[in-house]
């Protein structure tokens, strides 16, 4: 099974002024390989509507899995 990559560093910003509309900036290094030392940066936007669907869905995802887990209990 493969390794999920590990979070090395998180950055949460949330910009209000001299903007349109609020934004939260997600800025993340991840290393998908503990083998090596290669290291990603990964940069996400959201406005608050995106914020709160995401939320939703991973809402949605985690209630599937949980369902799955009581199904396959022994």
């Amino acid at each position: 099974m493969a390794v999920p990559p590990r979070l090395c560093e998180l950055q949460v910003k949330v910009e209000t002024e001299g903007t349109a509309r609020p934004r939260c900036l997600l800025d993340m290094t991840v290393q998908n390989d503990p083998k090596s030392n290669q290291k990603e940066d990964i940069c996400l936007e959201f406005t608050p509507e995106t914020l709160s669907a995401t939320i939703h869905s991973l809402l949605k995802v985690r209630s599937q899995l949980d369902s799955i887990a009581k199904k396959t209990k022994v």
